[in-house]
């Protein structure tokens, strides 16, 4: 046998090498290694062992005395000090590190149910976010989790996602004050948008971005919803807001993941590729395909950005994406190594004979953790001893002044084992128990820009502990120190008033004050006339009212100041328009207490100006009509005769249309006043016997709304017309104004009516004459209240608007609260042959007769018969029910309604709106003119608050033509209406007075004519205004100016 050759030594020198798993031994470099452990190579090419780990930010006091003080590795985590949901100990799936605009660092960590974040300072981390995950649905183990938490950070907020809980939201650096620790959030507009899961995210250019979203319980795989611009909080669309979603590909192809990368965002999908840019037109982000192919991310998780490149695990290999790729690179080196984590990759079907299938994908690598720590001995206690306590300070706390103390501070020094921690506290000079404030955990207590509510009148001192202290024995406390401020020898003043504000309905009104002078305590008042006499006191509620104090420092020559602002949200009318609606700040301190000027809120509401076709009044007598319709035609021989518009056959035949020429009646056209010499058809003077024909036309009365928002509804009012009232004697005030006189005047020319106000212009001033009896045409006697003045004889009454008065179109009201009662507990049975039922079981202290039942297999138009005996608790309704029900709820709908005073609803008035029956009138009210209360003739079948109702006035609307908002503008009103006509005066006279209360009007008559006119006055000795609505969003509303009718100046009219 030959012998073999000698061996020769091959010396591999230095072992620096990539390692290659992939290429086989015998075919393997000599410069390559199969497996490396446990070595690496510095940077002179020397070898060396490969490094360690040890605990996070250990200090070197991490195990003193064989116990762990630094928790920064967070081996505890916190199940038996902050008590979570559970106390498993679960493997960290997150590492995130934040930094905040102003450069504070943060470490975030997360399990699967749970977020931390580290107090590097204490060594420890505080819970924010607990109960996500794994942990809230699907039980804990301490077993590793497929969902984990992913975050993303955009300004001073982070974002964590996993794709199974909501998207949260954590403001840095918001304290663990909340019991349930959740200081980790939802995001409200997430919420509103129905989006409940996204399984990415990823902050572009300011904006937060979410990808693959679960929308109104609907995998939306393809999907991005981005936030409005620096506010990671805000993805609800609006004119105002940046957000918006986006459909990225095809619908159905997931995304696997997202990175920034140089100016896009990349977004990785199932087998495609994705640019996003941020561009300068109205689209804002325009989203490119880059690859389409299978080098896509397969496991989601490996997505690794270095900042000029991405790397990322295919199903069979390791790639890296960079912006000048065209299609994802295979890196060679990381390829041949990867065979360590991959099986061989299979590829089938490669002879195009079915589908090709890749199959291979990540080794099954369990790798455990070993080892234990070592104990150490213990040391010696050093605990703390405070060697400088805290000293009094005297500070000048006035920003106006050149001396004023901008900033100081109080320490404590203390010798012992470190590190310390520090708590400083306060109290009132006054009081006994300490109180934490919160942040103050140095051996500095920082004083800037000081205010007197902050430090008058108080105490500190710092707690200084360590590991030394048990927790029974507690910190070690200094002695207490005062701080003084200067200043105080002056009651407050103002360098800035509240000013008056002009703001729309829905506007927010902010109010401000400055001042010098310290303070120990202000507050914003309602109501207030700065007097300090009866204000409302204003409380930050954070809805309504939003007060906000602070401090302006000095800067430079610039002097500074205290300041105090009040915003009122959501203007209301009730805000402001009012003089008992104004608003003052009120300023304390030991010299006294000061009060601003007052300041308002102007709210421009709908105001209405009169724009008449003639005058403001119109002398009329009785068939005179004011503002109807007419035009004037060709009879068949050739002559002119007018046509009115909206009068009946009978009208125009009474009146003799046919006939009448332009010649003949030149009172036709409209004007507005006539003298007496105008003769009429028959010859006579107009004072004289009256034709029915011998009518005149008047323009109609006509408003114009100006302001507000178009467009608008409008309601009629009227009231008798007071003025012109002659006193016949004099009348003494009486001492008790409640008290009942009689007064003696000359014949009034109307029907006066209980309620009536007339006013007199006395030499005491103006007297006011309230009847409490009706005063019929040509009474020489009133009866009523007299308040305000003495009367003295022959004085002439003065118009002026009644508040007696009556609508004469339909009105509304807004504030009725209907209600039903709700019975729970009711059994029905029907009867079938009597078909009726029978409710039994039930608390029938609101069941009454006639009430409207609603409920299962109650059919409709079902109510109670009778009203059960008061120890019943049985009732019988009308029909019978379709399925007899056990245990049921059934709901009796009452025909009573509640509403604000109102002065307008009567009994008989027709009564629309939701929830009302069709055709229910007034049935009873509680107190004439001031209702609260009243029914209605029909129950109503559920509950409602502050419905709008709809009342149409008794008799008075068929005195009118027409009330209606013009065709051609919606901002003017036309009032039209005839005049009505009465009977002659006794003893056979032909004189047609022009009232529709009359002489004649007694309560007994049978006329039906005669009762309306007892009822109400129409037209003549009228005045009339109009109340317009907007219709805005919180409408507004208004009256007019009043207008009037004149009687026609005669000698015959009392």
């Amino acid at each position: 046998m030959p012998r073999l050759p000698k061996f020769k030594d091959y010396h591999i020198s230095p072992l620096t090498g990539p390692m290659n798993s992939l290429t086989p031994l015998d075919l393997l470099n000599d410069k390559q290694f199969r497996y490396i452990k446990n070595f690496r190579v510095d940077g002179a090419g020397r070898l060396k062992r490969a490094g360690g780990f040890k605990a996070l930010f250990d200090d070197g006091n991490y195990n003193v005395g064989g116990t762990i003080k630094n928790n920064s590795d967070l081996h505890d985590q916190l199940g038996s000090k902050q008590t979570p949901t559970n106390t498993v100990r679960e493997p960290i799936t997150l590492l995130f590190e934040f930094e905040s605009g102003n450069g504070s660092r943060k470490l975030i960590a997360a399990t699967k149910s749970r977020i931390y974040a580290l107090n590097q300072r204490s060594r420890n981390w505080i819970l924010i976010g607990d109960n996500g995950g794994d942990g809230y649905a699907m039980g804990t183990s301490s077993s590793y989790s497929s969902i984990k938490f992913k975050a993303a950070q955009l300004g001073n907020n982070i974002v964590f996602t996993n794709n199974y809980d909501q998207p949260l939201n954590w403001f840095f650096d918001s304290k663990p004050d909340r019991a349930d620790k959740n200081l980790a959030i939802t995001i409200p507009d997430l919420v509103k948008l129905k989006i409940t899961k996204a399984a990415h995210l990823s902050e572009y250019k300011g904006f937060m971005f979410l990808g693959d979203l679960e929308e109104s319980s609907t995998q939306q795989v393809s999907k991005v919803q981005w936030s409005d611009y620096v506010d990671a909080t805000s993805y609800y669309p609006s004119l105002a807001s940046l957000a918006g979603q986006q459909t990225v590909g095809d619908i159905g192809e997931r995304i696997i993941g997202m990175a920034v990368l140089g100016d896009h965002l990349m977004i990785y999908k199932e087998r495609s590729i994705w640019r996003c840019s941020l561009v300068s037109s109205s689209s804002l982000f325009v989203f490119k395909q880059v690859y389409q192919g299978e080098n896509t991310p397969f496991y989601e998780d490996t997505l690794i950005n270095t900042g000029d490149a991405h790397f990322y695990m295919s199903e069979a290999g390791v790639y890296r994406m960079t912006l000048a790729s065209l299609r994802p690179q295979r890196v060679d080196w990381m390829h041949n190594a990867s065979a360590i984590i991959f099986e061989d990759e299979v590829i089938s079907a490669e002879d195009g004979t079915g589908p090709r299938f890749v199959t291979g994908g990540i080794k099954n690598l369990d790798i455990e953790q070993e080892g234990t720590i070592a104990a150490v001995a213990a040391c010696s206690s050093r605990p703390p001893q405070i060697t400088a306590h805290p000293t009094n300070l005297t500070i000048n706390a006035n920003p106006c002044s050149a001396s004023y103390t901008a900033s100081t501070s109080l320490t404590v020094q203390a010798t012992g084992r470190e590190p310390f921690s520090y708590q400083w506290q306060e109290k009132l000079v006054s009081a006994s128990t300490w109180s934490d404030i919160s942040g103050e955990q140095s051996s500095v207590f920082k004083i800037t820009n000081p205010s007197a509510p902050d430090h008058y009148n108080k105490q500190y001192r710092v707690g200084v502990n360590n590991a030394d202290r048990t927790p029974a024995e507690g910190p070690v406390y200094s002695n207490a120190a005062s701080v003084t401020l200067a200043g105080f020898s002056s009651v407050p003043s103002f360098i800035q008033h509240p000013s008056d504000v002009t703001a729309s309905i829905g506007d927010d009104v902010t109010f401000e004050v400055r001042y010098c002078t310290s303070i120990t305590a202000s507050k914003w008042r309602k109501d207030s006339d700065g007097s300090g006499s009866g204000p409302t006191d204003i409380s930050h509620n954070g809805t309504k009212y939003i007060v906000e104090t602070g401090l302006v420092p000095p800067i430079g020559d610039a002097s500074g100041y205290y300041f105090s602002k009040l915003t009122v949200k959501n203007v209301q009318l009730t805000d402001g328009n009012d003089d008992s609606n104004t608003y003052s700040f009120q300023a304390t301190n030991p010299s006294g207490t000061t009060n601003s000027n007052t300041a308002s809120i102007i709210i421009p509401t709908t105001t209405i100006t009169l724009e008449s076709e003639g005058d403001d009044f119109y002398p009329v007598f009785s068939n005179d009509y004011v503002g109807r319709d007419f035009i004037t035609r060709y009879a068949s021989d050739g002559s002119k005769y007018v046509e009115t518009k909206g009068l009946s056959e009978n009208d125009r035949g009474a009146m003799g249309d046919e006939t009448w020429g332009e010649s003949y009646y030149p009172h036709l056209s409209p004007k507005p006043f006539r003298s007496p010499e105008e003769k009429g058809q028959d010859g006579n003077d107009w004072g004289g016997t009256r034709h029915a024909s011998s009518a005149v036309w008047y323009k109609p009365f006509k408003w114009l709304a100006l302001g507000g928002t178009a467009p608008y509804s409008y309601e009629v009012y009227r009231c008798n017309d007071t003025e012109g009232i002659k006193t016949a004697e004099a009348k003494a005030l009486p001492s008790n104004p409640n008290d009942i006189i009689t007064l003696s005047v000359e014949r009034t020319h109307m029907t006066l009516s209980v309620g009536d106000i007339i006013k007199f212009n006395a030499s005491g001033g103006t007297a006011v004459f309230t009847l409490t009896q009706q005063a019929k045409f040509r009474s020489n006697t009133l009866t009523g209240k007299l308040t305000g003045a003495a009367l003295q004889d022959d004085l002439v009454s003065i118009r002026h608007w009644n508040d007696n008065d009556q609508p004469v179109t339909e009105f509304k009201d807004n504030t009725c609260d209907l209600t039903a009662h709700t019975v729970t507990g009711c059994n029905t049975s029907a009867n079938t042959s009597a078909k009726t039922t029978t409710v039994t079981g039930f608390n029938n202290s609101n069941v009454a007769a006639g009430q409207i039942v609603t409920g299962t297999g109650v059919p409709s138009h079902t109510y109670v018969l009778a009203s059960p005996a008061p120890t019943s608790s049985t009732c019988t309704l009308n029909r019978a029910v379709t399925s007899n029900e056990s245990n049921t709820t059934l709901v009796f709908g009452t025909n009573e309604i509640t509403c604000n005073s109102n002065k307008y609803i009567e009994v008989g008035q027709k009564v629309s709106g939701s929830g009302i029956p069709k055709g229910a009138t007034v049935k009873t009210i509680d107190t004439d003119r001031a209702v609260t209360s009243f029914t209605i003739s029909y129950p109503v079948s559920s509950s409602a608050n502050n419905v709008e109702l709809t009342f149409e006035p008794k008799l008075v609307r068929g005195h009118y033509a027409h009330v209606s908002k013009t065709k051609e503008d919606t901002d003017t009103i036309d009032l039209s209406f005839s005049v009505p006509m009465t009977t002659g005066g006794g003893g056979g006279s032909e004189y047609r007075y022009p009232i529709s209360a009359g002489w004649l009007c007694n309560d007994d008559t049978s006329d039906a004519i005669g009762k309306l006119r007892c009822h109400f006055n129409v037209g003549y000795e009228s005045m009339f205004r109009v109340k317009v609505t907007d219709s805005s969003s919180s409408p507004v509303s208004s009256f007019s100016d009043y207008k009037w009718i004149n009687r026609y100046p005669s000698n015959d009219h009392g």
